[in-house]
Order: C-alpha cells, then sequence, then structure tokens
C-alpha cells in the first residue's frame, strides 16, 4: 500500500465524520473537515507522481473518494437550502459549465 493510497483512503473514512458533522450543524468542524479532505486529495497527486506510485486502486479510488465527498457536501447544502437551482449542478459537475457553459451564456 502506497502513502498515496493511504492519504485515499483516509479522505474516503473522513466522508461519513463529514457527513455527521454537517447533520448535526457543526458546519465549521465540516468545513475544516473538508479542507483537510482537499489538502489530501492534492497531496496524494503530487505524491503518486513525483514518487512514482500510480496504481490501479489509486486512479480509481481518487476520482471516486473526491466524488462522494462532494455528494455529500452538495445533499447537505441542499437540505439545509444553501444551496438552490443551478447552483449544485456547478458544484457537482463543473466540467459541464466548460462543455456546455456557452450554450447557457456561463462562460464567456
Amino acid at each position: 500500500m502506497t502513502v498515496p493510497n493511504i492519504l485515499t483512503l483516509i479522505r474516503v473514512a473522513m466522508i461519513p465524520v463529514f457527513a455527521v458533522t454537517m447533520g448535526m450543524g457543526w458546519r465549521v468542524a465540516a468545513l475544516v473537515l473538508f479542507s483537510v479532505a482537499s489538502v489530501t486529495d492534492m497531496l496524494d497527486g503530487y505524491l503518486a507522481r513525483r514518487m512514482g506510485q500510480i496504481t490501479k486502486f489509486g486512479k480509481f479510488m481518487d476520482p471516486l473518494a473526491d466524488k462522494l465527498l462532494v455528494f455529500a457536501a452538495i445533499v447537505f447544502f441542499r437540505a439545509f437550502g444553501a444551496c438552490k437551482g443551478v447552483y449544485h449542478q456547478l458544484f457537482a459537475d463543473g466540467r459541464g459549465v466548460r462543455r456546455n457553459g456557452n450554450r447557457g451564456g456561463l462562460v464567456g
């Protein structure tokens, strides 16, 4: 097990903790967890490339962990009414904005 893969697994383990903190209304704690998870995402990618430890597991699990974390955040933002209309779609899939943005006038 490589260091980048361990960081990815730590990020996956943070998702339920993040969900519980959001559910209990501890938004500052949830923000800290989300921020730490984001840093581990950046760090594991950097380390995997730098140390030549790119694995099939990492290629699969890293994007999945990212999507699960963002999905959990969107679910709670929607539940709290903090994310209405098109905004949740922008958070969910920024690629959609780049791909389809000119049609909707979102990208100049």
